[in-house]
Protein backbone atom coordinates (compact mmCIF):
# COMPACT_ATOMS: atom_id res chain seq x y z
CA UNK A 1 0.00 0.00 0.00
CA UNK A 2 0.91 4.04 -0.38
CA UNK A 3 0.93 5.98 1.98
CA UNK A 4 -2.66 7.49 0.73
CA UNK A 5 -4.12 4.08 1.28
CA UNK A 6 -2.57 3.11 4.31
CA UNK A 7 -3.76 7.45 5.75
CA UNK A 8 -7.72 6.11 4.63
CA UNK A 9 -7.60 2.19 6.21
CA UNK A 10 -5.91 4.03 9.77
CA UNK A 11 -8.76 6.69 9.41
CA UNK A 12 -11.51 4.33 9.15
CA UNK A 13 -10.28 2.40 11.98
CA UNK A 14 -9.61 5.10 13.95
CA UNK A 15 -13.63 6.96 13.37
CA UNK A 16 -15.08 3.13 14.23
CA UNK A 17 -18.04 3.32 11.86
CA UNK A 18 -18.85 2.11 8.46
CA UNK A 19 -20.81 5.05 6.51
CA UNK A 20 -24.05 3.45 4.97
CA UNK A 21 -26.94 5.25 2.91
CA UNK A 22 -30.47 4.63 4.68
CA UNK A 23 -33.59 6.68 3.05
CA UNK A 24 -31.37 8.69 1.38
CA UNK A 25 -29.38 9.78 4.34
CA UNK A 26 -26.20 9.03 5.66
CA UNK A 27 -26.25 6.55 8.69
CA UNK A 28 -23.33 4.55 10.21
CA UNK A 29 -22.36 1.15 11.91
CA UNK A 30 -21.16 1.82 15.12
CA UNK A 31 -20.62 -0.37 18.08
CA UNK A 32 -23.16 -2.06 19.81
CA UNK A 33 -24.20 -1.19 23.22
CA UNK A 34 -23.31 -4.17 26.01
CA UNK A 35 -26.72 -4.80 26.25
CA UNK A 36 -27.36 -5.90 23.02
CA UNK A 37 -24.01 -7.49 22.82
CA UNK A 38 -25.76 -9.46 25.71
CA UNK A 39 -29.22 -10.30 24.05
CA UNK A 40 -27.15 -11.03 20.55
CA UNK A 41 -25.80 -13.72 22.48
CA UNK A 42 -28.73 -14.71 23.58
CA UNK A 43 -30.31 -14.78 20.25
CA UNK A 44 -27.57 -17.00 19.08
CA UNK A 45 -27.96 -19.48 21.70
CA UNK A 46 -32.37 -19.53 20.82
CA UNK A 47 -31.73 -19.58 16.99
CA UNK A 48 -29.10 -22.56 16.80
CA UNK A 49 -31.45 -24.26 19.34
CA UNK A 50 -34.72 -23.72 17.18
CA UNK A 51 -32.60 -24.04 13.94
CA UNK A 52 -31.99 -27.95 15.53
CA UNK A 53 -35.99 -28.38 16.14
CA UNK A 54 -36.98 -27.34 12.15
CA UNK A 55 -34.42 -30.25 11.54
CA UNK A 56 -31.46 -27.80 9.82
CA UNK A 57 -27.99 -30.51 10.14
CA UNK A 58 -25.11 -29.71 12.11
CA UNK A 59 -21.55 -28.79 10.95
CA UNK A 60 -20.68 -32.56 11.51
CA UNK A 61 -23.90 -33.91 9.25
CA UNK A 62 -23.17 -31.35 6.87
CA UNK A 63 -19.35 -32.34 6.15
CA UNK A 64 -20.84 -35.99 5.87
CA UNK A 65 -23.35 -35.15 3.35
CA UNK A 66 -20.29 -33.11 1.79
CA UNK A 67 -18.55 -36.37 1.75
CA UNK A 68 -21.26 -38.68 0.71
CA UNK A 69 -22.02 -36.32 -2.31
CA UNK A 70 -17.90 -36.27 -3.25
CA UNK A 71 -18.09 -32.52 -2.77
CA UNK A 72 -15.24 -33.02 -0.03
CA UNK A 73 -13.07 -35.98 0.51
CA UNK A 74 -10.81 -38.23 2.64
CA UNK A 75 -7.48 -36.65 0.63
CA UNK A 76 -8.84 -33.18 0.61
CA UNK A 77 -9.23 -33.30 4.66
CA UNK A 78 -5.43 -35.27 5.22
CA UNK A 79 -4.13 -32.07 2.70
CA UNK A 80 -5.54 -29.84 4.61
CA UNK A 81 -4.69 -30.99 8.03
CA UNK A 82 -1.06 -31.14 6.80
CA UNK A 83 -0.85 -27.81 4.99
CA UNK A 84 -0.11 -25.35 8.45
CA UNK A 85 3.06 -27.35 9.19
CA UNK A 86 4.09 -27.16 5.39
CA UNK A 87 3.51 -23.51 5.38
CA UNK A 88 5.48 -23.00 8.84
CA UNK A 89 7.98 -25.03 7.62
CA UNK A 90 8.16 -22.83 4.51
CA UNK A 91 8.63 -19.39 6.32
CA UNK A 92 11.31 -21.06 8.31
CA UNK A 93 12.95 -21.87 4.98
CA UNK A 94 12.21 -18.43 3.86
CA UNK A 95 14.02 -16.54 6.50
CA UNK A 96 16.85 -19.02 6.44
CA UNK A 97 16.92 -18.28 2.57
CA UNK A 98 17.35 -14.67 2.86
CA UNK A 99 21.00 -15.01 1.47
CA UNK A 100 20.55 -17.10 -0.98
CA UNK A 101 18.64 -15.50 -3.64
CA UNK A 102 17.49 -18.60 -6.03
CA UNK A 103 16.40 -20.54 -3.41
CA UNK A 104 14.47 -17.31 -1.66
CA UNK A 105 12.35 -16.86 -5.07
CA UNK A 106 12.06 -20.90 -4.97
CA UNK A 107 10.78 -21.06 -1.33
CA UNK A 108 8.58 -17.73 -1.60
CA UNK A 109 6.73 -18.62 -4.65
CA UNK A 110 5.98 -22.34 -3.48
CA UNK A 111 4.86 -20.68 0.01
CA UNK A 112 2.57 -18.60 -1.84
CA UNK A 113 0.92 -21.44 -3.38
CA UNK A 114 0.89 -23.52 -0.66
CA UNK A 115 -0.85 -20.48 1.25
CA UNK A 116 -3.29 -20.11 -1.53
CA UNK A 117 -4.63 -23.78 -1.55
CA UNK A 118 -5.09 -23.71 2.37
CA UNK A 119 -7.36 -20.38 1.82
CA UNK A 120 -8.60 -22.66 -1.35
CA UNK A 121 -9.74 -25.68 0.62
CA UNK A 122 -10.49 -24.20 3.79
CA UNK A 123 -13.21 -21.99 1.91
CA UNK A 124 -14.11 -25.26 0.13
CA UNK A 125 -15.20 -27.25 3.38
CA UNK A 126 -16.62 -24.30 5.17
CA UNK A 127 -18.59 -23.66 1.97
CA UNK A 128 -22.19 -25.08 3.81
CA UNK A 129 -21.60 -23.87 7.07
CA UNK A 130 -24.07 -20.95 6.98
CA UNK A 131 -26.40 -23.39 6.39
CA UNK A 132 -25.83 -25.11 9.53
CA UNK A 133 -27.40 -24.93 12.76
CA UNK A 134 -24.24 -22.72 14.10
CA UNK A 135 -23.82 -21.15 10.83
CA UNK A 136 -27.83 -19.80 10.63
CA UNK A 137 -27.45 -18.55 14.07
CA UNK A 138 -24.25 -16.74 13.99
CA UNK A 139 -25.45 -14.74 11.16
CA UNK A 140 -28.74 -13.78 12.53
CA UNK A 141 -26.78 -13.17 15.77
CA UNK A 142 -24.70 -10.51 13.80
CA UNK A 143 -27.47 -9.16 11.80
CA UNK A 144 -29.42 -8.52 15.08
CA UNK A 145 -25.97 -6.05 16.42
CA UNK A 146 -25.56 -4.44 12.78
CA UNK A 147 -29.39 -3.73 12.89
CA UNK A 148 -29.12 -2.66 16.36
CA UNK A 149 -25.88 -0.69 15.74
CA UNK A 150 -26.59 1.99 13.38
CA UNK A 151 -26.61 5.84 14.40
CA UNK A 152 -27.27 8.97 12.09
CA UNK A 153 -24.51 11.80 12.19
CA UNK A 154 -25.57 12.85 15.80
CA UNK A 155 -24.61 9.20 17.55
CA UNK A 156 -28.71 8.42 18.02
CA UNK A 157 -29.47 4.76 17.45
CA UNK A 158 -32.27 4.45 14.44
CA UNK A 159 -33.45 1.07 15.26
CA UNK A 160 -34.93 -0.59 18.85
CA UNK A 161 -33.39 -4.06 18.47
CA UNK A 162 -36.96 -4.95 19.77
CA UNK A 163 -38.09 -3.76 16.30
CA UNK A 164 -35.77 -6.70 14.81
CA UNK A 165 -37.82 -9.22 14.35
CA UNK A 166 -40.68 -7.33 12.32
CA UNK A 167 -38.24 -5.47 9.85
CA UNK A 168 -38.24 -5.43 5.93
CA UNK A 169 -35.90 -8.26 5.65
CA UNK A 170 -34.22 -6.10 2.70
CA UNK A 171 -33.19 -2.81 5.30
CA UNK A 172 -31.40 -6.38 7.46
CA UNK A 173 -29.73 -7.35 4.07
CA UNK A 174 -28.22 -4.45 2.85
CA UNK A 175 -27.05 -3.34 6.47
CA UNK A 176 -24.70 -6.98 6.11
CA UNK A 177 -24.06 -6.67 2.79
CA UNK A 178 -22.46 -3.03 3.73
CA UNK A 179 -20.67 -4.26 6.68
CA UNK A 180 -19.30 -7.29 5.25
CA UNK A 181 -17.60 -5.86 2.19
CA UNK A 182 -16.06 -3.09 4.38
CA UNK A 183 -14.01 -5.56 6.20
CA UNK A 184 -10.16 -4.59 6.57
CA UNK A 185 -7.95 -7.99 6.18
CA UNK A 186 -5.89 -9.44 8.90
CA UNK A 187 -2.47 -8.71 6.22
CA UNK A 188 -3.77 -4.89 5.93
CA UNK A 189 -4.43 -3.78 9.73
CA UNK A 190 -0.60 -5.81 10.13
CA UNK A 191 1.01 -3.65 7.58
CA UNK A 192 -0.84 -0.22 9.47
CA UNK A 193 0.67 -1.78 12.99
CA UNK A 194 4.26 -1.42 11.52
CA UNK A 195 3.93 2.15 9.79
CA UNK A 196 3.04 5.40 9.01
CA UNK A 197 0.99 6.85 9.65
CA UNK A 198 -0.61 4.78 12.36
CA UNK A 199 2.93 4.13 14.31
CA UNK A 200 3.07 7.99 15.14
CA UNK A 201 -0.46 7.88 16.41
CA UNK A 202 0.18 4.71 18.32
CA UNK A 203 3.36 6.57 19.56
CA UNK A 204 1.54 9.28 21.11
CA UNK A 205 -1.35 7.32 22.82
CA UNK A 206 1.69 6.09 24.84
CA UNK A 207 1.72 9.81 26.34
CA UNK A 208 -0.99 11.10 25.95
CA UNK A 209 -3.74 8.50 26.49
CA UNK A 210 -6.36 5.85 24.23
CA UNK A 211 -5.34 6.47 20.65
CA UNK A 212 -9.59 5.59 20.19
CA UNK A 213 -10.49 8.03 22.90
CA UNK A 214 -12.36 4.84 24.34
CA UNK A 215 -12.70 1.75 26.94
CA UNK A 216 -11.79 -1.44 25.21
CA UNK A 217 -15.55 -2.58 25.48
CA UNK A 218 -16.15 0.40 23.41
CA UNK A 219 -13.72 -0.65 20.35
CA UNK A 220 -14.91 -2.68 17.63
CA UNK A 221 -12.67 -5.47 16.23
CA UNK A 222 -11.36 -4.00 14.15
CA UNK A 223 -9.97 -1.18 16.71
CA UNK A 224 -8.97 -3.90 19.01
CA UNK A 225 -7.05 -5.86 15.79
CA UNK A 226 -5.02 -3.22 14.98
CA UNK A 227 -3.64 -2.45 18.73
CA UNK A 228 -2.91 -6.20 19.38
CA UNK A 229 -0.60 -6.17 16.13
CA UNK A 230 0.92 -2.69 17.50
CA UNK A 231 1.64 -4.33 20.30
CA UNK A 232 2.95 -7.33 19.06
CA UNK A 233 5.70 -5.38 16.89
CA UNK A 234 6.73 -2.92 19.85
CA UNK A 235 7.41 -6.52 21.93
CA UNK A 236 9.31 -7.86 18.46
CA UNK A 237 11.49 -4.37 18.06
CA UNK A 238 12.15 -4.83 22.30
CA UNK A 239 13.42 -8.37 21.84
CA UNK A 240 16.97 -8.82 22.89
CA UNK A 241 17.46 -10.47 19.35
CA UNK A 242 15.20 -8.29 17.32
CA UNK A 243 15.08 -8.92 13.53
CA UNK A 244 16.45 -6.53 10.71
CA UNK A 245 13.88 -4.01 9.81
CA UNK A 246 13.38 -5.57 6.13
CA UNK A 247 12.33 -8.68 8.20
CA UNK A 248 9.97 -6.67 9.99
CA UNK A 249 8.64 -5.69 6.94
CA UNK A 250 7.64 -8.76 5.20
CA UNK A 251 4.88 -10.80 7.50
CA UNK A 252 6.50 -14.28 6.21
CA UNK A 253 9.75 -13.90 7.10
CA UNK A 254 8.82 -12.45 10.24
CA UNK A 255 6.52 -15.08 10.85
CA UNK A 256 9.67 -17.73 10.11
CA UNK A 257 11.47 -15.79 12.40
CA UNK A 258 8.87 -16.40 14.95
CA UNK A 259 8.60 -19.92 14.27
CA UNK A 260 12.24 -20.54 14.79
CA UNK A 261 12.20 -18.44 18.38
CA UNK A 262 9.36 -20.38 19.58
CA UNK A 263 10.67 -23.84 18.26
CA UNK A 264 13.94 -22.66 20.30
CA UNK A 265 12.21 -22.13 23.33
CA UNK A 266 10.53 -24.85 23.28
CA UNK A 267 13.98 -27.26 22.67
CA UNK A 268 15.12 -25.76 25.56
CA UNK A 269 11.87 -26.33 28.12
CA UNK A 270 11.91 -29.56 26.79
CA UNK A 271 15.76 -30.32 27.06
CA UNK A 272 15.47 -29.21 30.86
CA UNK A 273 12.23 -31.55 31.08
CA UNK A 274 14.63 -34.52 30.11
CA UNK A 275 17.56 -33.53 31.71
CA UNK A 276 15.35 -33.95 34.84
CA UNK A 277 13.72 -37.11 33.82
CA UNK A 278 17.18 -38.76 33.45
CA UNK A 279 19.31 -37.48 36.22
CA UNK A 280 22.71 -39.52 36.48
CA UNK A 281 22.13 -41.40 33.04
CA UNK A 282 23.25 -37.77 31.49
CA UNK A 283 26.06 -38.84 30.38
CA UNK A 284 25.40 -42.32 28.81
CA UNK A 285 25.75 -42.78 25.08
CA UNK A 286 21.69 -43.84 24.77
CA UNK A 287 18.99 -42.87 27.17
CA UNK A 288 15.30 -44.08 26.40
CA UNK A 289 12.63 -41.83 27.74
CA UNK A 290 8.70 -43.02 27.43
CA UNK A 291 6.38 -40.14 25.97
CA UNK A 292 3.37 -39.55 26.85
CA UNK A 293 1.77 -39.26 23.36
CA UNK A 294 3.16 -39.64 19.50
CA UNK A 295 3.69 -35.39 20.03
CA UNK A 296 5.92 -36.05 22.85
CA UNK A 297 7.90 -38.71 20.73
CA UNK A 298 8.23 -36.16 17.92
CA UNK A 299 9.51 -33.49 20.55
CA UNK A 300 12.32 -35.88 22.20
CA UNK A 301 13.42 -37.52 18.69
CA UNK A 302 13.96 -33.70 17.81
CA UNK A 303 16.22 -33.43 20.62
CA UNK A 304 18.83 -36.14 19.29
CA UNK A 305 21.59 -34.89 16.94
CA UNK A 306 21.44 -35.47 13.01
CA UNK A 307 23.94 -38.29 13.23
CA UNK A 308 21.96 -40.05 16.35
CA UNK A 309 18.49 -39.46 13.81
CA UNK A 310 20.45 -40.65 10.91
CA UNK A 311 21.25 -43.92 13.24
CA UNK A 312 17.96 -44.22 14.45
CA UNK A 313 16.52 -44.66 10.73
CA UNK A 314 19.51 -47.33 9.67
CA UNK A 315 18.34 -49.16 12.72
CA UNK A 316 14.68 -48.66 11.12
CA UNK A 317 16.18 -50.22 8.30
CA UNK A 318 18.12 -52.90 9.24
CA UNK A 319 15.07 -54.39 11.98
CA UNK A 320 12.30 -53.98 8.56
CA UNK A 321 15.16 -56.05 6.59
CA UNK A 322 15.28 -58.69 9.38
CA UNK A 323 11.56 -59.17 9.86
CA UNK A 324 10.45 -61.58 12.18
CA UNK A 325 13.82 -63.03 12.50
CA UNK A 326 15.11 -60.02 14.50
CA UNK A 327 18.60 -58.97 15.04
CA UNK A 328 21.14 -58.29 17.69
CA UNK A 329 22.15 -55.23 18.76
CA UNK A 330 25.85 -56.54 18.44
CA UNK A 331 24.86 -56.78 14.40
CA UNK A 332 23.57 -53.42 13.76
CA UNK A 333 25.51 -51.19 11.99
CA UNK A 334 26.09 -48.39 13.96
CA UNK A 335 27.15 -50.56 17.09
CA UNK A 336 29.85 -52.60 14.91
CA UNK A 337 30.83 -49.29 14.17
CA UNK A 338 31.30 -48.44 17.38
CA UNK A 339 32.80 -51.43 18.60
CA UNK A 340 35.73 -51.05 15.62
CA UNK A 341 36.05 -47.51 16.93
CA UNK A 342 36.73 -48.62 20.77
CA UNK A 343 39.21 -51.44 19.38
CA UNK A 344 41.29 -49.05 17.57
CA UNK A 345 41.00 -46.85 20.42
CA UNK A 346 42.38 -49.10 22.73
CA UNK A 347 45.69 -49.81 20.44
CA UNK A 348 46.24 -46.73 20.34
CA UNK A 349 46.97 -46.83 23.95
CA UNK A 350 49.41 -50.09 24.01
Amino acid sequence: MDSNERELYASRIMAGKIGIKIDGKTHFIAVPDPYDKYVAQEIFFSSKRDAGFHGIFTEEDVQDIMIQKDLWTDDEQNELEGLPKRIENLKVALYEAMMKEKIFKATRKTLDKEKKRYEELSVKKTSMNNFTQTGVANTIKLQYLLYTSIVNKKGEYKYDGDDFWDEEHKVIEDIFKTYLSAQIKEEVIRELARTEPWRSYWGAAKTEGSVFGKSASELNAEQRSLINWSKFYDSIQEHMEAPTDEVIQDDDLLDGWLIIQNRKREREKLEKEIDKKIGKNKGAQEVYVMADSQEHADKIHSLNSPMARNIVKQRERQMDAAGEKGIFEQDLSDAKQRMKNQAYQQRKKR
